[in-house]
């Protein structure tokens, strides 16, 4: 027997007791013939085989019996592979054992997600899982309830907890929903096998659990940002359309609720940075440079596509402006804080390099425009009539924006004059922002180096020194035989 995994439950003895229980589901009439077995996953619950008898092959997953964690998770696989098996969205179950504990399932010829997808086929395999997502919500058992995801999220603390989801109550507070779906509750790319036909399957169920429809499609959003971080627009974008035409929901909803809940969170808790491609990066770059850095700040890239703004959100924002009313706040509260001006140049320099992810949480949110905001721009340009703030907003808007992100997003970064963006984007800072400024705080370094990009494909870097900010070819931050 094959075993490149030697972790979790040894499943020698699982082979030795029921290898031939499994061999006569597969070839009831055979007797004798060799059985190759080969372990494809093992973890503390589970071990997942590979069984090859005369020319039939069949996957088994088996779990110990005496393992109440285990056995919980095999009753939720195999009910999960029970009802799901109708919509020819997951491998047939073959045949299981509730005494023993494993469940045999089809063999699907093919690859996992994960080890297949990549900027090439990104795009369409975006939109294959977001419609394998809203098929498979479609399909499933489901309770009625009602509530919407802003109270849902708060059983996540971290999650609801980040910037992004804190900054988009009222958006998520809006977004109801009134049933919760039998799930898969696994967003690894891993558990999605694609066929040599191209059709996707899912795998591994143990984790399924009722959950809100558009849970199973915020875990893989998660998952594909933080894995195309420098593609985060297309990803959320490609998901939403496919999960949406298979559902009929709202696709600029499902859009911004992923812009929200998936992005800003994989941002936040994660930050898109891999600490070891930028320290190499910072040695590399301090070998090759007549002016050393001792502080590496490493961020996210965000190619900017730009599309021409939509004219039904131009008049929604318009309207928006058009409604504050600024009368109900105080003149005291619209001047500029005492902590208000140009951000640090390290800063700076770290939020050129990136091009705005966060800018993209301002899809839906009419750039965090509220009323203080609004008198404190008409304050600005010496006008009181809220129209006239709103038509002097609307004159800042670029020809063209950002693909998914804010409406004043335009090529050379926030259209708008520092003075009337909104309190939540002058003072944001993202994860790998606070964490390069909480190290050059500890470190007093004379140099920083700021870099943007994902692991080691750097997009863009800078040096700052004294303020003064100074582009850096990415030669001189990649190993010879990486940049090659």
């Amino acid at each position: 027997m094959e075993d490149k995994n030697n972790t979790g439950p040894d499943p020698r003895d699982f082979v030795g007791l029921h290898g031939g229980t499994i061999a006569k589901q597969l070839v009831p009439d055979l007797i004798g013939s060799h059985m190759a077995v080969s372990v494809l996953a093992r973890s503390s619950h589970s071990t997942t085989l590979k069984f090859l008898y005369a020319g039939e092959i069949c996957v088994v997953k088996h779990f110990p019996v005496d393992n109440p964690k285990a056995r919980a998770s095999y009753l939720r696989e195999r009910d999960a592979l029970r009802v799901h098996a109708p919509s020819g969205l997951v491998p047939n179950l073959e045949f299981f054992s509730d005494e023993a504990g494993f469940l045999a399932v089809e063999h699907i010829d093919g690859e996992n997600v994960r080890d297949v997808i990549d900027r090439k086929s990104l795009d369409h395999m975006c939109f294959a899982i977001g419609e394998w997502l809203g098929d498979f919500a479609k399909a499933a058992p489901f309770k009625q309830v009602t509530g919407n995801w802003d109270r849902y999220l708060h059983h996540y603390r971290k999650l609801h907890n980040s910037f992004s989801v804190r900054s988009s109550s009222d958006f998520l507070r809006a977004f109801t929903y009134d049933k919760v779906v039998l799930s898969k509750n696994d967003g690894a790319l891993s558990n999605l096998m694609v066929a040599r036909d191209g059709k996707l399957f899912g795998i591994d169920f143990e984790n399924s659990q009722f959950k809100p429809v558009g849970w199973d499609l915020l875990l893989s959003a998660r998952a594909l940002v933080r894995l195309f971080p420098s593609e985060t627009n297309l990803c959320i974008s490609e998901l939403a359309n496919g999960f949406c035409k298979a559902t009929g929901a709202n696709t600029e909803q499902y859009r911004t609720f992923l812009h929200v809940a998936a992005v800003g969170a994989a941002f936040e808790i994660g930050s898109g940075t891999t600490e070891k491609p930028a320290l190499t990066a910072l040695r590399t770059y301090n070998e090759k440079s007549d002016a050393p850095a001792q502080v590496v700040g490493h961020a996210p890239f965000l190619p900017k596509r730009l599309q021409e703004p939509a004219p039904e959100k131009v008049l929604a924002l318009f309207q928006h402006l058009e409604g504050l009313d600024l009368g109900s706040v105080p003149l005291e509260e619209a001047q500029p804080t005492a902590n208000e001006g140009t951000p640090p140049a390290e800063f700076e320099a770290l939020c050129r390099g990136c091009q705005g992810n966060c800018c993209t949480l301002a899809v839906g949110q009419k750039a965090f425009i509220d009323a203080k905001t609004a008198k404190r721009a008409a304050l600005h340009i010496n006008e009181e009539a809220a129209v006239e703030v709103a038509l002097n907003y609307i004159s800042y808007l670029p020809e063209k924006h950002v693909q998914g992100s804010c409406l004043f997003h335009g090529p050379d970064g926030c259209a708008l004059p520092r003075q009337m963006r909104s309190d939540i984007c002058t003072k944001y800072a993202c994860h790998a922002a606070r964490e390069m400024l909480n190290r050059i705080d500890t470190h007093n370094p004379d140099g920083v180096l700021c870099l943007a990009g994902e692991g080691v494909d750097f997009q863009h870097a800078a040096h700052v020194q004294n303020g003064k900010i100074s582009a850096v070819p990415l030669e001189m931050v990649t190993r010879e035989q990486n940049h090659a």
